[in-house]
């Protein structure tokens, strides 16, 4: 309003717009309280996205030295049963008969010729022979 217009006015007219005023000030500055703290909330997660995300990039690192020590691991652990495997069929000195593997449950006993058979009978009877003889 151009101040012709307002001087115009009565005084009634002048105080319902000076009350219309102050009453959109008073709106304006409710928005204005809003709209900020929108901003801060929005800058508060941005932040937290920051740092979610150092932490995410933080946690794949340890999760990734986790890894190569556990795959560190199975591999001293396969080299040891490697190990094992290979020296528990080597005989000393080359000897064959030095190893005998240990019987399982089960397991059957190997078995003998007729030579071995019948030596293993002269060694305890002391003769050649069947029991007729």
């Amino acid at each position: 309003m151009s101040n012709k217009s307002l001087s115009k006015l009565t005084r009634n007219e002048l105080l319902d717009l000076l009350y219309e005023q102050e009453k959109r000030v008073e709106d304006l500055e409710k928005r204005n309280k809003q709209l900020e703290a929108q901003l801060e909330d929005r800058r508060i997660k941005i932040s937290k996205v920051g740092s979610i995300a150092d932490a995410s990039l933080a946690l794949t690192n340890v999760f990734a030295e986790a890894q190569k020590a556990v795959d560190l691991y199975l591999a001293n652990v396969q080299g040891i049963v490697k190990e094992k495997k290979t020296s528990q069929y080597e005989f000393p000195n080359n000897e064959k008969n030095a190893y005998q593997p240990r019987r399982g449950v089960g397991s059957k006993k190997p078995e003998k010729t007729k030579e071995e058979i019948k030596a293993a009978y002269v060694s305890r009877h002391g003769r050649k022979g069947g029991a007729g003889k």
